[in-house]
């Protein structure tokens, strides 16, 4: 996913016009940066068992700049942007989109354990 992209996914949850993103255009990126952040920290770093490599955007970064974030979980990345973007403005927005983050993740770590397998060996013999 580019920057680019998420900037229409996120505008397209909830900003009118393009001239409100580009007046919001640093909490915008600050809501972005965090939920990069949280989304390494938290779920990928669950799903990979590594520590992931910093990652952040700013002010001058070009549309064309690609999020870096496995395949797997971009699809948070517009979600907990949202939340972040709306919490002040917007409660009840917030929470819709903080609600659509939470479930998302639960399946990712669902399919995650659903593809596990488990042998269990020993035991106690009673009789």
């Amino acid at each position: 996913m580019t920057f680019g992209d998420l900037k229409d996914k996120l505008r397209d949850m909830g900003f009118e016009e393009d001239a409100s993103m580009d007046e919001y255009k640093e909490l915008v990126i600050n809501a972005i940066n965090r939920s990069i952040e949280i989304i390494k920290n938290t779920v990928v770093s669950r799903l990979e068992g590594v520590n992931p490599e910093a990652f952040a955007l700013d002010i001058d970064s070009d549309d064309e700049t690609e999020i870096d974030l496995p395949a797997k979980v971009t699809m948070l990345l517009p979600l907990l942007s949202a939340y972040y973007i709306w919490l002040d403005d917007d409660e009840r927005k917030a929470v819709m989109y903080y609600n659509q983050y939470d479930d998302l993740c639960n399946q990712i770590f669902s399919e995650r354990m659903n593809g596990t397998k488990m042998t269990i060996t020993g035991g106690y013999r009673f009789g």
